[in-house]
This record gives C-alpha cells, sequence and structure tokens, in this order.
C-alpha cells in the first residue's frame, strides 16, 4: 500500500488528474500508512477507510474507476476477481499466481511490484482513456467469468478425480 499512496502521490504532484484513493481494509500497515499520507500532504486524496463488513464492500466497488493492489507475495488475489467480476479496470503487480489471473494489457495491467512510476503511469493510462477502462474492464469480467467459476471449476476438478479428464485437462 505505500508503494501506491507514492504512486498517487506523484500523480497528484503532476497537477493533470483529479484523484481520490480510497484504502479498505485493516492492518498492521494503517498508522505508518497515515504518517505516509500525512508527510506527502495526501489527505484531500487519500481516505483510510479501515474495514468494511462485507455487506458493504460492494458499494466501495460500485464506485470505483480502478482497483489497485501492488503487492509483493500473493497468491490469486479475491478483491481481485470481485473487481474484474464488476467490470473494474485493475491495475497490480506482476508476481506469484497474479498472471495467472490477469493478462498485462488484455484483463488489467500488471507491473513490477516495486516500481512506483510504473504503477503511477498505469494508473494514469486508465484515468486517461475511458475506452481503455471499459475495454480491461469488460475483458476482466469475461476472464473471472470464464477461468474461475467455481462450480465449473469444482465439475472440471471432479472430473479429473474421477479419470474423465487426463492430468493435462483434455
Amino acid at each position: 500500500q505505500h508503494i501506491l499512496v507514492e504512486a498517487i502521490g506523484q500523480i497528484v504532484a503532476a497537477g493533470k488528474h483529479s484523484v481520490k484513493l480510497r484504502l479498505v481494509g485493516g492492518g498492521d500497515d494503517r498508522e505508518s500508512l497515515q504518517n505516509q499520507v500525512n508527510e506527502l500532504g495526501l489527505q484531500e486524496h487519500i481516505d483510510l477507510v479501515g474495514p468494511v463488513n462485507q455487506d458493504h464492500i460492494r458499494d466501495y466497488y460500485a464506485r470505483a474507476d480502478i482497483f489497485s493492489i501492488p503487492s509483493f507475495a500473493e497468491g490469486i488475489p479475491v478483491v481481485l476477481m470481485e473487481s474484474m467480476a464488476m467490470e473494474i479496470p485493475v491495475v497490480t503487480t506482476r508476481i506469484t499466481g497474479i498472471p495467472e489471473l490477469i493478462r498485462n494489457g488484455e484483463d488489467g495491467f500488471l507491473v513490477a511490484p516495486s516500481s512506483v512510476e510504473e504503477l503511477a503511469d498505469a494508473i494514469t493510462r486508465l484515468m486517461d482513456d475511458s475506452a481503455l477502462r471499459k475495454r480491461l474492464g469488460e475483458n476482466g469480467r469475461k476472464r473471472v467469468t470464464e477461468h474461475y467459476d467455481l462450480a465449473k471449476n469444482v465439475d472440471r476438478l471432479a472430473d479429473v478425480f474421477s479419470g474423465r479428464l487426463n492430468s493435462l485437462g483434455k
């Protein structure tokens, strides 16, 4: 999240975009994130929402134009799939299992895990191009519904275990 705060700082400093980041969730970094926001003078642009009940998280997705979760260590975050399912274009890091979910430039954008500049550039690119946001959002939803549908995957796994599919999935 600190890298995302820095990226928003770069976007704000460039002076070409109005941006509002809502960081949803809790954790041990809250105090250091708030200190970083204060040090960078980004209080008008970044809101540390804190933990949100599942009953209300959909409201945050509904208001989002872009979703970003830069990380150094993730599997395939459910929040990425949730965002994509709601046709929100995503920007995340090119680590572990994430490239299995997101094809860079097709379903979302993947950036280097420690690159504030790449993250800021990807977010800015989406801010500047509504057609691109729409295309990535639509493609993201299609990707999630086609490849990450729980019922389909459970049936497929059952077929594998019953011997109806070979180990290559054919």
